[in-house]
């Protein structure tokens, strides 16, 4: 996945501030995107434990799954943190501006970005091999249909998009 270019189109919703991808075991903001005066890299580092300190809420409950996303509303902005499917380490946090933005369309392309698919395949030994993650709407094409041998790789999707 090219970091830069996935959060790159976060930057065409409505009221962007920035967007960053953030380890939350590390702290560490892996890329980002935007910002104008806000500190993006203090941004990961705090949002990195909320999302911790709702993992552990959620693991006391007894509340199996994952987390979809997790809203932050402010006076005048709306924080979105969405952990990634694949990689339930990492997270991708956005900040828009409340007045210009719209929530269903910013959680929409957020999922977007979010919902890689991810071409690859099993090693004997039962390891995944990721050749590429490609991103909605990629056209690939099942290429043992034209030369009638059996597959070389599978191809999952990681996400629902609609598009």
């Amino acid at each position: 996945m090219n970091i830069k270019d996935s959060l790159a189109k976060l930057n065409t919703i409505d009221g962007f501030i920035g967007a960053a991808l953030v380890d939350s075991e590390s702290g560490m903001m892996l890329g980002s995107e935007g910002g104008g005066g806000m500190n993006l890299e203090v941004a990961a580092a705090g949002n990195c434990q909320v999302v911790k300190a709702k993992m552990s809420t959620m693991r006391s409950l007894g509340i199996s799954g994952g987390i979809q996303d997790i809203l932050i509303t402010l006076e005048d902005q709306m924080h979105l943190i969405r952990p990634s499917r694949t990689m339930p380490s990492l997270f991708i946090y956005l900040a828009i501006d409340k007045a210009k933005g719209n929530l269903a369309m910013a959680r929409m392309k957020l999922q977007s970005v979010e919902g890689e698919l991810r071409v690859g395949t099993v090693s004997a030994a039962g390891k995944e091999q990721l050749l590429i993650l490609l991103s909605p709407p990629t056209w690939f094409g099942e290429i043992s249909v034209l030369d009638g041998q059996p597959r070389t790789h599978d191809a999952i999707a990681e996400a629902v998009n609609h598009y």
